[in-house]
């Protein structure tokens, strides 16, 4: 009765070493899986920050260009303009008066 009191003891001691190996590794697993994890979320966000600025340049190099050329254009809306006021000038006129010639700025 003690040989076989003994033996349950020591076979009882046997499976709970095997069970609390089987947690650690079990705890070993997950921690890997989670840091792998971890490491992808990481890597995803990095990528999405590297689009969203890639995105952002690309943006702000269009409206540098649209700029652009909305001041080309105003640029020649006001040389219109001044070339329609010149126009809108009524010549001189009387005995004293001289053509004169005049150049404006482009």
């Amino acid at each position: 009765i003690a040989a076989s009191a003994a033996e349950r003891r020591d076979a009882d001691a046997t499976e709970r070493a095997i069970a609390a190996s089987i947690a650690t590794e079990a705890r070993v697993v997950t921690n890997e899986v989670d840091e792998a994890y971890e490491a992808s979320l990481r890597a995803d966000r990095a990528k999405d920050a590297d689009r969203k600025a890639a995105a952002d340049a690309a943006n702000a190099a269009i409206e540098a260009e649209a700029a652009r050329i909305k001041a080309a254009a105003d640029a020649e809306t006001a040389r219109a303009a001044k070339h329609a006021r010149y126009a809108a000038t009524p010549e001189a006129s009387g005995p004293f008066a001289k053509r004169v010639r005049v150049r404006l700025p482009e």
